[in-house]
């Protein structure tokens, strides 16, 4: 398999134009990733949505052909995931408390959006979806945490009147019931429920090129994965990164028996 140059990688030329030439911007805007916070959880509907609904949308800002990806892309590609986030911060307008508050039009237009800047085999529409879902989720209820507990303040995409409603949701009774009981149900997992970026400014698909040279080869999901997380001895923190690997084995396991029958 060819190594996956990413579509926000620009290609380089040694070329003097005669004026200045504008570079088009990137298709998803380079945000930091945010800390992942160990508390706080948002209420959420149920997101069983169908893919099958869709929904016209010029929205997305690939200004290429969709760039296909994997089901093991979901889970170690930071890049993949950052898309994600960014799409999901650009359509929120309203006081939406969590993923399942969200209007299902609207995530439809988020998701159908992400198909515009990438591809899959159809059938593993429900399981990207699925994917697809869950990262949005976990994302939107870490920084509606980071919002209200740690900055206590909004994040520049909050508009004020988004904001407002947020407050006044965490006001109410019923939220801090809810709250502190499910930090009583939560168990002591600490930094275990965090898993770092250890690639520094570098991208993902950057730091792919670089250990296919070192190789020699196409790295594997997890070889990237591992070098992107992992420390410098090549071991992951216990915990949740350990998780994401042994996902990726027990998915690979799963692919090679169906492919067996």
């Amino acid at each position: 398999m060819p190594p996956c140059i990413h579509p926000s990688i620009q290609p380089t030329t040694t070329m003097t134009p005669a004026s200045p030439i504008t570079q088009p911007s990137p298709a998803i805007p380079v945000a930091q990733p945010p800390p992942i916070p160990h508390g706080e959880t948002s209420i959420h509907a149920s997101d069983d949505y169908s893919p099958a609904m869709e929904v016209p949308s010029n929205e997305s800002e690939s200004t290429g052909p969709p760039w296909l990806i994997t089901l093991d892309s979901l889970i170690v590609d930071y890049e993949v995931k950052r898309a994600i986030d960014e799409l999901v911060k650009g359509h929120y307008k309203e006081a939406w408390t969590g993923w399942g508050k969200v209007p299902k039009d609207v995530r439809q237009r988020i998701f159908t959006a992400f198909k515009g800047i990438y591809t899959w085999e159809p059938q593993h529409e429900s399981s990207v979806l699925r994917h697809f879902s869950h990262e949005a989720s976990e994302w939107l209820k870490k920084n509606l945490y980071l919002a209200h507990k740690l900055y206590k303040a909004p994040f520049p995409w909050m508009g004020p009147v988004v904001w407002e409603g947020l407050q006044r949701y965490w006001e109410l009774e019923e939220f801090k019931r809810i709250s502190e009981k499910n930090k009583q149900n939560r168990p002591e997992i600490g930094s275990s429920s965090t898993v770092i970026y250890r690639g520094g400014s570098v991208s993902t698909a950057v730091h792919r090129l670089r250990l296919a040279e070192e190789l020699g080869r196409e790295p594997t999901p997890k070889e990237c994965f591992i070098r992107t997380h992992g420390k410098k001895d090549s071991t992951l923190e216990a915990g949740r990164a350990t998780k994401i690997v042994e996902q990726f084995e027990k998915a690979i396991v799963r692919q090679m028996r169906s492919r067996r029958r």
